[in-house]
């Protein structure tokens, strides 16, 4: 199978479909980038329809390059063509794909998360049996000579633990829409206050007790700093009886604590707060919450361990990541010292993901590949620039 190939100026547009679970708010800035490309007929294919609250995550139905073979066989064979017709396919590891790769020849790209998501020893036999059956799912993709898309830094060490993709790794992710992006100038620090913000389900691996360890810091080290954390989540028995068996809210006044947001209320509550938690562990294989923070000019403070942070986070640049909780707890207590870094933290934020790690940056750094004119060695820090064990996003502001 070709590993890239060159189209002319004056040949025929470049074919490219995306399968994937569905049109989510996560991929479709990506896709909106590839259709409104001249030289791109761009096709998504969307294998199920969205389940539970992703329902409530944004409608993309509208979209003309979007193709729903669960709906009927028209669509089905719509869904085969576009795969088989593709010079560049880009998939997760699904039925739909593996049965159309005997009539594809163009450049296949599995798009992939980390799969351990559990700290734990590589020799474990449960972690040895997930490995063995990760290996056969994507039996047909590596057979057919395809690289990997990391969604994640850890997505690289895991695939490269069992000695797949060498060498044919990239950096990928998810990317935001615009309207996530906050004025250049915003401000901060509104009414004197910072304003700490955290969000996501109620499950373990994103450590939603975090903003309350934040509060315990503040009260015992700068008990005189005005300020406000708002906690935005699903509701649930095990959040009652969380905030029950802490005291909220009588030992937390300063805490907030709201139901699930939806998208346009959510970017409001990111536009108005000047720090955004990401305390979630390897559990979390993105973590695109992270990415629309910083797109509101949020300082993000970052578990390393969470997907998106080995890709997006320049400790001291444009956010801080951390590894123990003691290391979070001098992050707190440091900006609670000098609040004003939390400015220029938040600013560079914005201005990575604006110009860096974005949709467009992605876009042309593909169709860059499929003419042999992308050279992105590890050192980047660009989406599609090479992935490996060492690489992590490296990017400091002007």
């Amino acid at each position: 199978m070709p590993t890239n190939f060159a189209l002319s100026p004056s040949e025929r547009p470049i074919n490219i479909t995306f399968c994937f679970y569905f049109l989510s708010g996560h991929v479709v800035a990506f896709c909106d980038e590839l259709d409104k490309r001249p030289d791109v007929n761009f096709s998504f294919v969307s294998v199920c329809g969205p389940q539970g609250l992703k329902k409530d995550l944004g409608d993309f139905s509208d979209r003309p390059y979007l193709i729903r073979p669960y709906l009927n066989d028209s669509e089905l064979t719509k869904a085969k063509l576009a795969i088989k017709k593709a010079d560049i396919l880009i998939s997760y590891c699904c039925d739909l794909t593996k049965t159309c790769l005997s009539e594809f020849n163009g450049n296949l790209f599995l798009m992939s998360e980390n799969f351990l998501r559990k700290k734990t020893d590589f020799f474990n036999p449960l972690t040895i049996a997930r490995a063995v059956h990760i290996r056969y799912l994507i039996r047909p993709f590596v057979k057919h000579n395809a690289s990997l898309l990391c969604s994640g830094f850890s997505s690289c060490l895991d695939f490269g633990k069992i000695g797949l993709f060498k060498g044919k790794m990239h950096k990928w992710g998810y990317f935001v829409q615009d309207r996530y992006f906050c004025e250049e100038n915003r401000s901060y620090f509104s009414d004197g206050k910072i304003r700490f913000l955290w969000s996501g389900r109620f499950i373990k691996w994103k450590h939603p007790e975090i903003p309350f360890l934040v509060a315990d810091v503040l009260d015992r080290f700068e008990p005189s700093l005005d300020y406000e954390i708002t906690l935005t989540t699903t509701t649930c028995d095990e959040l009652t009886r969380f905030l029950k068996k802490i005291g909220w809210p009588i030992k937390y006044p300063k805490i907030k604590v709201k139901g699930f947001l939806k998208p346009d209320e959510l970017i409001l509550e990111m536009h108005k707060s000047d720090v955004y938690l990401f305390p979630s562990d390897c559990g979390e294989g993105w973590g695109v919450v992270l990415s629309e923070a910083m797109a509101s000019g949020c300082c993000p403070i970052a578990n390393v361990a969470a997907g998106a942070s080995g890709y997006l986070i320049k400790d001291g640049a444009n956010g801080f990541g951390y590894s123990s909780r003691s290391e979070f707890i001098d992050v707190i207590k440091s900006i609670a010292k000098d609040k004003f870094q939390i400015v220029k933290m938040g600013k560079n934020a914005r201005k990575f993901l604006k110009e860096c790690y974005c949709s467009r940056v992605a876009a042309d750094n593909l169709l860059a590949f499929a003419k042999n004119k992308l050279v992105k060695d590890a050192t980047s820090p660009e989406p599609f620039s090479a992935a490996d064990k060492n690489s992590k996003g490296i990017w400091l502001p002007n």
